[in-house]
């Protein structure tokens, strides 16, 4: 004959439980000064660690920028689409065979102003642009200057239609500071996007880079 189950003291079921509170209320307690500490640290460097401003985007046209070091650079991108497009045409159009097409685009040498297009990601669509090593750009003593390349570019623009769009390099604030002032006391719209120092800027064909806003 089987023997029942001996049912647990009710003092043992108590303990159970205290044991379970304790653990679940230590469990909360440590992650509440988890999240403290992470929002503590988040709030002393929020001004540092800054996303990009997208709600600043607006339908106007994007001119591109980028601040590093104590110069800011444009970014014709526009002009290196248009070089690219027709690359990838010529390269279509020349070359059926699609090995011969990879390794055509590993030849490409797209170049404008002081920027180049690295050629790895073209057969995915992705551009990849990276400084071509030509001296150019403006300096943060000649901002204002209205023979910098900075003003010559905004004499170019129409304050109603068109927008600057700045990346700002890590070690490059000072920099967007002043072009972001030179640009709005000239009544433009300016966005903006902290990259590290080694991040690409790319942009992806048929998508965002016909607008200028890099992905």
């Amino acid at each position: 004959m089987a023997r029942r189950g001996r049912r647990p003291a009710e003092g043992s079921l108590d303990l159970g439980m205290d044991s379970f509170i304790d653990v679940m209320s230590n469990s909360i307690g440590v992650l509440t000064v988890i999240l403290l500490f992470a929002a503590v640290v988040a709030s002393r460097t929020s001004r540092f660690l800054v996303r990009p401003r997208w709600t600043q985007l607006t339908e106007k046209t994007l001119h591109n920028f980028e601040a590093r070091g104590d110069r800011i650079y444009f970014i014709d991108h526009y002009k290196l689409l248009e070089k690219v497009v027709q690359a990838i045409k010529d390269i279509k159009e020349k070359y059926p065979d699609q090995d011969a097409q990879l390794e055509a685009y590993a030849r490409v040498d797209i170049t404008h102003g002081t920027y180049r297009v690295s050629p790895q990601e073209l057969p995915a669509g992705v551009v990849n642009i990276v400084p071509s090593g030509g001296f150019g750009g403006t300096s943060t003593a000649k901002m204002t200057d209205p023979s910098s390349e900075f003003q010559r570019v905004m004499d170019t623009l129409n304050t109603e239609e068109d927008q600057l769009y700045i990346i700002i390099r890590a070690d490059a604030w000072q920099t967007y500071q002043q072009a972001n002032q030179a640009a709005k006391a000239r009544g433009f719209d300016v966005a903006f996007e902290i990259r590290a120092s080694d991040e690409p800027i790319n942009f992806t064909l048929g998508s965002r880079a016909t607008t200028g806003a890099f992905r």
